[in-house]
């Protein structure tokens, strides 16, 4: 039962922050000078069209009703449609075509940081106090220290741009070629994976020197 307890908790805090989340996301992007209609018909649209264009959009409706519909809607998987950035395709089919390609990098991306954190981890705790254990112990405190902005840069210029042995750019999804996938993939992956390397290394050395100690 406790167990039970315990997911459930965490299960209602997630939707909850899910929820919130939302609707300070919705509120804010409303709060946000410009118009919707105006965005997309021009600046030089007739006020009939204008006003069309809100009632199709459900945009004239108050603050609160158009966050009631969209809540509504998303509960039911309908994430609203895309006006300005794909031409009013639905939402949730261009989440659900990048998808598989977010899920390989963060599984990429895990992969890398759970093989880098073995090896920095386990000999950080077999040298403790010694040089080894120095150097190891320095580069996670510079991987959790590092923007994962900047080390995207940095990435991109030394093995893209400089040495040419990655692309600078572009993806190719999983479903395409797996092969081509990682090849693509593994500058951004492992952008993504140094911070949690470095925690996973810490956290690893920590665990193990507790270990030799009992």
């Amino acid at each position: 039962m406790g167990l039970t307890r315990y997911v459930a908790s965490r299960a209602a805090t997630s939707l909850a922050t899910v929820i919130v989340g939302c609707v300070v996301v919705f509120l804010v992007m409303k709060a946000a000078p410009g118009d919707p209609a105006l965005s997309i018909l021009g600046e030089n649209a007739n006020p009939e069209a204008v006003a069309a264009f809100r009632q199709k959009h459900n945009l004239d409706a108050p603050v609160l009703i158009q966050l009631a519909n969209w809540l509504a809607g998303a509960l039911r998987g309908d994430l609203g449609q895309s006006l300005t950035i794909a031409g009013g395709r639905p939402i949730a089919g261009l989440i659900a075509r990048r998808l598989p390609n977010t899920l390989f990098i963060g599984l990429f991306a895990v992969l890398i940081a759970v093989s880098v954190s073995l090896v920095i981890g386990t000999i950080a705790a077999l040298y403790r106090g010694r040089l080894a254990d120095t150097i190891a112990t320095s580069i996670a405190v510079l991987g959790i220290s590092m923007p994962d902005f900047w080390l995207s840069y940095m990435l991109v210029f030394a093995f893209a741009l400089g040495l040419g042995w990655l692309p600078s750019y572009g993806f190719v999804s999983p479903l395409d070629s797996l092969s081509g996938a990682f090849y693509s993939g593994l500058l951004p992956a492992a952008a993504v994976a140094a911070p949690m390397a470095a925690v996973f290394a810490r956290t690893l050395r920590t665990a193990l020197l507790g270990i030799a100690h009992q």
